[in-house]
C-alpha cells in the first residue's frame, strides 16, 4: 500500500498482462477455477512439489482442491479425512498464506453454488 499526498492509504495494484486476465476472472469467472488458478500460482511461486486445499464448507461437506486440478487418486495422504487448510510439498511454513487460501476456497465454492440453480431450494432460498 502506498500513502497519499492527505495521508490516505491506497492499495498498489499490479494489473499487467498475466495478472489482469486473473483479476478479471475472479470478478467474473468461476469462484473454483480462481480458487485452482490460485493453487496452481502457489506452486509456481513458492516451487513447491504439490499442493492442495482442503475446506469444509456448511451444507457442502469436506472438498479437497488439488493443485492443478489433478485426482488424487488413493489419496496416500490422506487429504480425503483432513483437516481443513492448506496441504504443501515441501510444507510452506505461511500461516496467512494458508488462512488467505482457506478463506478464497470457501469463498470461491460458495459463490459457485449459489449462483448454480441447482443448489436452490424450491422456494429459490439459497443454502
Amino acid at each position: 500500500m502506498q500513502p497519499t499526498v492527505d495521508g490516505r492509504v491506497e492499495p498498489v495494484v499490479h494489473s499487467t498482462g498475466r495478472d489482469s486476465g486473473r483479476h478479471e476472472s475472479a470478478r467474473r469467472g468461476s469462484g473454483l477455477a480462481t480458487v485452482y488458478r490460485l493453487l496452481d500460482r502457489l506452486v509456481a511461486h513458492y516451487d513447491l512439489r504439490d499442493a492442495a486445499l482442503v475446506i469444509d464448507v456448511p451444507g457442502l461437506g469436506h472438498q479437497v482442491l488439488h493443485a492443478g486440478r489433478r485426482p488424487l487418486h488413493n489419496d496416500a495422504h490422506g487429504l480425503h479425512h483432513a483437516e481443513p487448510g492448506l496441504y504443501a510439498d515441501p510444507p510452506l511454513d505461511s500461516p496467512i498464506v494458508a488462512d488467505l487460501m482457506l478463506a478464497i476456497g470457501e469463498l470461491g465454492l460458495l459463490t459457485d453454488t449459489r449462483s448454480d440453480p441447482a443448489h436452490s431450494d424450491p422456494q429459490g432460498e439459497r443454502p
